[in-house]
């Protein structure tokens, strides 16, 4: 006889009562621990009221339960000093190093106590929790403050980079020298700094690469000088070809030299209408050097004449001559103008004059030399006073009559041919 018997599966009974008395569980504790950590996050707060929260450090100075000011104090005393560096100041190749103590580089104690106060004070209720329950397990680490600089030392610093490299352009000079030299003083460039820009330019190069040496190329403008060196130089070439060699002036036996230093006088320096800084020959000066020159060349003619001694001699006649000042003028203009272009470079110059012949000519004196007679003599004795004018009234005249020819049919008049009188004789 078989048996038959049936499998059946095990069914498993869920106890909903259970897991409703263990979640219950759980969430009492878990609300539990939530209110401990609140009140124990809020009993932190209240025991360090206007103190800094317990476990707070900044740069590993521990500052917790500390009020702000203590806090702060703490940070100045236990801080180690800040390595020094340098910022090299490049102004146009000038280099100025600048110390970054000197520019007020310094920890900021009152921000980092300001940081220290704060931590643990959150807003959000639930991240405060947070914040203090972990400051007070393992403690917070702040970052140190440090400030690159101080702003009104950055100020000062700005405008004294400005007063030291601020410079007016000056324009290039040419000194005359009195042999009629011409010598170049060379132009100066100036520069305009603006002293926000300087600032701006410092405090970007500090906040790029704090606390390390620092290059900072300050910016600034260029000014130009009106008359450069190489003007000044083109100009001063000009004038010395001018007036470098002299000239010299000929009328048959006699010379006239302007010497370099004469001509040198006579040229001027500067902008022409055009705007162009050049050398040029002033009209003016130049007839004011001709007509000095015509008192040197001007004579009137003058007679011949005979010296009466052991026998007697025939003094020549002289041809008188007068100076042509206007041709004279515009040659030598022409001259200087033309060693400037660099087309000519004449050093002898003949000058025009006008010729008057003497009524009494050498050579008539010479064809009558043998037929003078002496006819008489007179002495006259004086004696030097105030009413001879100390003797000037008599020799002076003496000496213009002496060997004066009295030509056949002419007449003789005293103070006529005794000359001009006058206070220089």
């Amino acid at each position: 006889m078989s048996s038959i018997a049936s499998a059946r599966s095990p069914t498993r009974t869920v106890d909903l009562a259970g897991v409703r008395s263990f979640l219950l569980g759980f969430s009492s504790t878990l609300i539990l621990a939530v209110l401990v950590a609140v009140g124990a996050a809020l009993a932190i707060g209240m025991a360090n009221e206007g103190r800094v929260l317990p476990g707070v450090r900044v740069g590993g100075v521990p500052v917790g339960g500390l009020e702000r000011s203590a806090a702060e104090a703490r940070l100045r005393a236990a801080l180690p000093a800040l390595p020094d560096a340098t910022a090299t100041l490049s102004v146009g190749g000038d280099a100025t190093p600048v110390r970054l103590t000197d520019l007020g580089r310094s920890y900021d104690p009152a921000a980092m106590a300001d940081a220290a106060f704060a931590a643990g004070r959150a807003e959000n209720p639930a991240l405060l929790v947070l914040v203090r329950l972990r400051d007070a397990l393992s403690g917070t680490q702040l970052p140190l403050i440090v400030r690159e600089y101080d702003p009104a030392q950055l100020d000062w610093l700005a405008l004294n980079v400005v007063l030291a490299h601020s410079r007016e352009p000056i324009d290039a000079a040419i000194k005359r020298g009195a042999a009629g030299t011409f010598t170049v003083v060379a132009a100066r460039v100036g520069s305009h700094l603006d002293a926000s820009q300087v600032r701006q330019a410092i405090s970007t190069a500090l906040a790029a690469s704090p606390g390390r040496d620092i290059q900072v190329e300050i910016p600034f403008t260029s000014r130009a000088p009106r008359i450069t060196t190489e003007m000044a130089q083109t100009a001063a070439a000009t004038a010395r070809a001018m007036s470098g060699t002299p000239i010299r002036f000929i009328e048959g036996k006699d010379r006239f030299t302007f010497s370099s230093a004469q001509l040198a006088a006579l040229m001027t320096i500067g902008f022409d209408a055009s705007g162009s800084y050049r050398a040029t020959v002033n009209p003016l000066a130049v007839h004011g050097a001709i007509a000095a020159l015509a008192k040197h060349v001007d004579r009137r003619a003058v007679d011949a004449s005979y010296r009466w001694g052991a026998r007697y001699e025939v003094v020549p006649s002289v041809t008188g001559r007068k100076l042509n000042q206007p041709a004279t003028v515009t040659m030598l203009l022409t001259t200087l103008q033309a060693r400037a272009d660099g087309t000519g470079s004449a050093a002898n110059l003949k000058l025009p004059v006008s010729v008057t012949q003497p009524h009494f000519t050498t050579a008539s004196a010479q064809a009558t030399v043998g037929n003078i007679v002496r006819i008489g003599t007179w002495t006259t004795y004086y004696f030097p006073g105030v009413s001879n004018g100390f003797g000037a009234n008599i020799t002076i005249p003496a000496q213009a009559l002496d060997g004066k020819v009295i030509a056949p049919g002419a007449t003789f008049d005293f103070w006529r041919d005794i000359g001009p009188v006058t206070v220089e004789r």
